[in-house]
This record gives C-alpha cells, structure tokens and sequence, in this order.
C-alpha cells in the first residue's frame, strides 16, 4: 500500500492519479506564533480590511496565532525582509495588530504561501491511496490541514482492519 501524504503539491497524486496541480485561490497567507496576548484578546478574532484581513487567535496562556491575508494575484515573499514587509503591509490596522506583529523578532519565525485547493474526486486507486492536504487541501490556517490528515489516518486504518484485502 503506498500512502500519499506528502501536502497539496504532492508528488504521490501527480504521479499515480496524473492529476492537475493544485488551483491557487486568489489569497495569500502570512502565519506566525508570537509569545504575545495583546491586550484585550480572549478569543479569536478577525479584523477585515480592503481585499484582506488578519486574524489572532489566543494558543496556550501567553501565546497567540496570527495570520495575515491578502486576495489578489500570488505573492512570493522571500524569507529576508518578511517580517518588514508584513508589518507594512498591515501598517493601517489597529493597535492590537500592531502589538502582535511587534512581538515577532525574526522573518524565520513567519511563513507565508498561497491557498490553494483540489478538484480531486478519487482519493484511492488500487493499492495507491491519499489523504490530508494531498487529497483535500483547506485553508492553511488553524491547523485544518493537520487535522483532517489525522482524521483520515484513522479513518484508513479502520478501514483496512475491516477488509479482507487491501484493495477492498
């Protein structure tokens, strides 16, 4: 049995379904966790501007999840300089933002890629089979994508556990 788990450019999907590549979804996505909880942010909360908006969202006691997104044509953001280029970008959203953002001390603690989705109907063929982001790829925020590939980790092993082959 081969598992295809391998994210949403994956190479088990290309090569065993000969499948397209993924569709960019006209948004790109800057994620961070800053050892922050600025002041005011009980729960998750998104601030909405012109074609983007960021969104915090509390993790543990003293830390908070930030996500900044942008629509529009794809941006590739090099490592150096993002985290200068991601607080000009949100330069005009409020305080709580700007504390956030502030509390991040290096680029490398930033990433930053596009949403992307599939059109996949299949996710098994034979003894080739794919879950999480390389059959369902969902927004890469929250940790939806790590999520349902558990899910489907579990799913596929009840599921071989109740079959007599592993075709069936």
């Amino acid at each position: 049995l081969v598992i295809g788990a391998d994210g949403v450019g994956s190479s088990v999907r290309g090569l065993a379904f000969n499948a397209p590549p993924p569709v960019y979804g006209n948004q790109t996505v800057w994620r961070s966790l800053a050892p922050i909880r600025p002041r005011g942010l009980a729960n998750l909360r998104f601030l909405l501007g012109d074609g983007c908006f960021f969104g915090l969202c509390p993790v543990g006691p003293d830390h908070t999840y930030g996500f900044g997104d942008i629509a529009g044509p794809p941006i590739r953001d090099p490592i150096e300089g993002r985290l200068t280029r991601l607080r000009e970008r949100f330069a005009h959203f409020g305080d709580i933002v700007q504390e956030y953002l502030g509390a991040l001390d290096t680029s490398a603690e930033i990433n930053c890629s596009p949403i992307e989705w599939l059109g996949e109907e299949y996710w098994c063929s034979g003894r080739v089979v794919l879950i999480g982001d390389a059959a369902h790829a969902s927004s890469p925020m929250m940790g939806e994508g790590a999520s349902l590939a558990v899910e489907d980790a579990g799913v596929l092993a009840e599921s071989l556990r109740a079959a007599d082959t592993v075709e069936q």
